[in-house]
C-alpha cells in the first residue's frame, strides 16, 4: 500500500487544533475512560482558562460510575474551581457519544457561550467536531484540543498497534455512518 492511503485515512480521522479563538467560553470535555487526559487538559486550563467545562454525566462501564462524578473531583483537586465544572445536562436519557453532544448544545445554544472547545482523545476530534458541527448553532465557534492518551493513537503511531487501527477503522466508520444518516438528512432538507 501506498503512504498516500495512510495519509488519507489520518486526514480523514486526526484534525488539530485550529486556533479559532484565544480563551474558550466552554470547554466540552470528552475523557471517556483515560484520567491521563487530565494533567493535558489542567495545563490547557491553566494556560488559557474557560468560563466552564462540562462533562458528560453518564454511566462509564470502564470506570464504574457516572463520568462526571470521577472526573470533576479529580479536576477540583488539582485547582479547577466547582464552580467551572458541569455536568452535561442528560436530555432523554442520553447514553451514546452523539446523545451526550446533542444534549451539551442543547445546553450551550441556550447561553451566551459562544466559544467552544471540544477537548478529547486525538483519534476522536473529527467525530466530535462534525457531532458537534451538527447541533450547534450558527452562532457558536467550534474548535478541538486533541489530547493523548497511554495508548498512542496518534497521526504518526496509530499503524502500529492493533488497538490503534481498529480505533482509526472504527472512526472511518462513525464518520461514514454520520455522513450517510445525518449529513444527508439535513442536505434532504436544505435542497426543499
Amino acid at each position: 500500500m501506498n503512504n498516500a492511503a495512510l495519509r488519507c485515512m489520518e486526514d480523514l480521522v486526526f484534525m488539530k487544533q485550529l486556533h479559532l479563538f484565544d480563551q474558550p467560553d466552554v470547554i466540552l470535555y470528552h475523557p471517556g475512560h483515560f484520567p491521563e487526559l487530565n494533567e493535558q487538559l489542567l495545563s490547557f486550563y491553566e494556560e488559557k482558562g474557560a468560563e466552564l467545562i462540562l462533562i458528560p454525566g453518564v454511566y462509564n462501564s470502564f470506570l464504574k460510575q457516572n463520568e462526571y462524578n470521577y472526573y470533576a473531583p479529580l479536576l477540583s483537586k488539582a485547582g479547577i474551581s466547582e464552580d467551572r465544572l458541569m455536568a452535561i445536562p442528560n436530555r432523554n436519557e442520553a447514553k451514546s457519544v452523539e446523545s451526550v453532544i446533542h444534549s451539551a448544545f442543547e445546553f450551550l445554544n441556550s447561553t451566551p457561550y459562544r466559544n467552544v472547545l471540544l477537548a478529547g482523545k486525538s483519534f476522536f476530534c473529527r467525530r466530535f467536531y462534525l457531532l458537534s458541527s451538527l447541533y450547534a448553532s450558527d452562532d457558536k465557534v467550534l474548535d478541538v484540543l486533541p489530547l493523548q492518551d497511554n495508548r498512542e493513537i496518534v497521526p504518526e503511531k496509530w499503524t502500529l498497534s492493533e488497538k490503534g487501527r481498529a480505533r482509526v477503522l472504527n472512526e472511518v466508520e462513525q464518520l461514514a455512518y454520520i455522513s450517510n444518516e445525518k449529513l444527508s438528512k439535513q442536505l434532504e432538507e436544505m435542497s426543499k
